[in-house]
């Protein structure tokens, strides 16, 4: 809890009007003014200029997202987020949610919270060059998923270095989940993934779901003449085969330091070789 600035009490002599003066004389300044009344008894401009910089150097870090350590750059807006589009990309990359690889945790968690309120929702997140992605970030990433089922890519890569193994059980569990996402393009760390982690996360994501979930598709678009509601049923189970949805991932910009269109599947192990021409 923050204390406020202690108040001159006055002398229990002064009645009226002089008890106001001297409450006027003898009034506590801080914030703006106090920094005001410091500045104008410098004699000269540059002794002003002086200690300005003086006070940003020592207080302006407090509020400061510039990471000391690595040197990284401030976030746009004076070091608030920047507002998402109404409008997401295909393929979200970090810089689309306002974030730079050295992000610190708490603004992740800030930027993942604003992506499940969105109304838009991108097909395909890749969130893998984020340093400090760890269990809280993980649980809003989640909070995504449940949120928006569209997304059927995701590439958490080198970030599953920062998560411990419950975080990893809990990924786990909302891929195995029937309510969970549909995750069907999924890329974890070779390295820094545990192999039981791996090997669960292939099993909720593998063949053998994707093909169930892809016969259940079948079925739907199969009773006659699909009506808009049964194509709206099937392409929430599959939208890896929405020839739209190929469209606007080959449309959507490369990352800088990538080359291929794999990356915009989130760069998995597998990702749909042909489109359903009835979705489309």
């Amino acid at each position: 809890m923050r204390m406020a600035h202690p108040r001159p009490v006055a002398p229990a002599e002064l009645k009226g009007v002089a008890r106001a003066s001297w409450a006027r004389l003898n009034k506590t300044l801080s914030g703006a003014p106090a920094r005001s009344k410091r500045l104008s008894a410098c004699s000269s401009r540059e002794t002003r200029v002086k200690v300005a910089r003086t006070i940003e150097r020592q207080l302006g870090g407090l509020n400061d997202p510039i990471n000391v350590a690595t040197g990284a750059p401030p976030l746009a807006c004076g070091g608030r987020l920047p507002l998402l589009r109404r409008n997401m990309p295909a393929v979200c990359l970090i810089n689309s949610l306002g974030l730079h690889p050295h992000s610190p945790s708490p603004h992740i968690v800030h930027a993942l919270r604003r992506l499940r309120g969105s109304n838009t929702a991108p097909y395909s997140l890749l969130v893998h060059q984020l340093r400090n992605f760890d269990d809280d970030c993980l649980d809003a990433l989640l909070a995504v998923l449940k949120r928006h089922p569209r997304i059927f890519a995701l590439n958490i890569g080198e970030a599953t270095r920062g998560l411990s193994c419950g975080a990893l059980e809990r990924l786990i569990a909302h891929l195995q989940s029937p309510f969970g996402a549909r995750i069907s393009c999924l890329f974890l760390c070779d390295t820094a993934t545990p192999s039981w982690a791996q090997a669960a996360a292939k099993a909720a994501t593998g063949r053998e779901r994707r093909e169930a979930t892809e016969a259940q598709a079948r079925a739907i678009l199969a009773n006659g003449k699909a009506s808009p509601q049964a194509l709206r049923s099937a392409w929430g189970l599959v939208p890896w085969r929405d020839p739209q949805v190929w469209a606007a991932l080959a449309n959507a910009p490369l990352p800088h330091d990538t080359t291929g269109t794999n990356v915009k599947w989130a760069m998995p192990t597998w990702h749909p070789k042909t489109p359903w021409s009835a979705l489309g």
